[in-house]
């Protein structure tokens, strides 16, 4: 059964949910094997979890008692948003995610509900696939690790001012599940790297990022172009080395995938976002 977790046993199975989060087919994302992740940031992830307005920690507890996995989630009211951010499961994956589903409807009916999984958590994909999930996203989860001598950055490339936005939203067009539209992007800008690519002064590219993460490319008329992905990206590894961050992970699609393992992207895993609305 899942139930709130006390401190205690948090503290007591911290060990073991971490030995599964380093196990993409026990665990979902965040993905802690991805080798930039550390045990420290895991340990802080969880605490927040537990203590944090707004986020939970539930215990999957056996007959007997004994813990054998947890899931972390966290909801955001005025969105009518639920997502999973940290699931570790010993077994019984199924299981977990019929009881979660079920907790989740009685407590957040409206809601969507977020789960996102590496595809080797055979386990979860397959029972989520099964009972109807949506697959709102497939990626490959890649990651570039920074280092001197990246590729020059193009002329093309210009950052987003106030008199631009309305060309990056022009670009930016995403489907309604996608959370970080235009408008939330234009919330919160400060946070944001933003840049487009302009050619004879229209704009042909466009890209986000933040926190190290690039949330998302866009193309005129929909139509990947590898001069722009490459331009556009490089923007991004040269602002993110700036900021002195060690590393940026981009979630590409399949088109996308042969650029990014040609700008010196390794690929981490690859990432299925499931939506259900309850």
């Amino acid at each position: 059964m899942l139930r709130r977790a006390e401190a205690h046993e948090i503290e007591a199975y911290m060990e073991t949910a971490y030995a599964l989060a380093l196990d993409p087919s026990r665990s979902g994302y965040p993905l802690f094997s991805d080798g930039i992740l550390t045990k420290e940031q895991f340990v802080r992830w969880v605490w927040e979890s537990h203590r944090q307005a707004g986020r939970e920690l539930l215990l999957f507890c056996l007959p007997d008692g004994r813990a054998a996995g947890w899931i972390q989630f966290f909801w955001i009211e005025e969105d009518r948003y639920l997502q999973t951010d940290g699931f570790y499961m010993e077994h019984s994956v199924g299981r977990v995610l019929e009881e979660f589903t079920a907790y989740a409807r009685g407590r957040f009916p409206g809601y969507t509900l977020n789960l996102g999984f590496p595809e080797e958590n055979e386990e979860a994909v397959r029972w989520l696939d099964a009972a109807g999930w949506t697959r709102a996203e497939q990626s490959c989860h890649d990651i570039f690790t920074l280092r001197d001598g990246l590729s020059p950055q193009s002329a093309a490339v210009e950052p987003v001012t106030e008199e631009t936005f309305p060309l990056f939203r022009a670009l930016h067009r995403v489907d309604a599940d996608t959370y970080w539209n235009a408008d939330r992007i234009a919330r919160t800008r400060s946070a944001w790297l933003l840049y487009l690519y302009r050619e004879n002064g229209a704009a042909r590219g466009a890209i986000c990022a933040r926190d190290g993460e690039i949330y998302g490319i866009d193309y005129e008329d929909g139509r990947f172009d590898t001069v722009v992905y490459h331009a556009l990206v490089t923007a991004v590894l040269h602002a993110c080395k700036s900021e002195g961050r060690s590393h940026v992970v981009c979630f590409h699609s399949e088109r996308e995938q042969a650029a990014a393992l040609a700008l010196g992207f390794r690929r981490a895993a690859r990432y299925i976002l499931f939506q259900t609305h309850l």
